[in-house]
């Protein structure tokens, strides 16, 4: 969170996955950090792994890469019944809050809503992950140019 914009951060990934406290470190630190940062998808990159690599706004991506794409794990601690299912309702609007902010654009969201709601895994290999960066790319591109000309968003 310290670095400046003369920084640079490469983080290389090849993961089968994480935790969401962890990811959520990471997230915030990559979001207040100037420095430019990359990541580099060299292998598997999985569950929270694909969340931080989507979260920089550089990646490069390995020919032998792939990626899992699921919605949030979780387990409840033996608790009383109302406790659990507070906690269950909470963790559930929240990650799908994060879940949409950061595969919006690289996701549709019937993909979203199918992971979210149906469990659905989505396992990606290089093509399809290039492609999907790309139209990401093409969305947040197009919304930057709305806003700089004063038009917002329209839908």
């Amino acid at each position: 969170m310290e670095l400046g914009e003369d920084d640079t951060v490469d983080i290389n990934i090849c993961s089968g996955g994480g935790d969401l406290e962890g990811f959520l470190v990471l997230y915030d630190a990559l979001n207040k950090t100037q420095a430019d940062t990359t990541v580099n998808v060299k292998g598997f990159c999985d569950s929270a792994a694909s969340m931080i690599a989507l979260v920089c706004p550089n990646i490069n991506v390995s020919p032998y890469a792939t990626m899992l794409v699921h919605f949030v794990e979780f387990g409840s601690p033996r608790d009383r019944a109302s406790d659990i299912h507070k906690r269950v309702n909470h963790l559930n609007a929240f990650c799908y809050e994060l879940f949409n902010d950061v595969y919006v654009g690289f996701l549709t969201e019937d993909e979203i809503k199918a992971c979210v709601y149906d469990g659905k895994q989505m396992l990606m290999q290089y093509d399809e992950i290039v492609d999907r960066l790309e139209n990401r790319a093409k969305i947040v591109n197009d919304m930057v140019q709305a806003f700089s000309e004063g038009q917002g968003l329209t839908d």
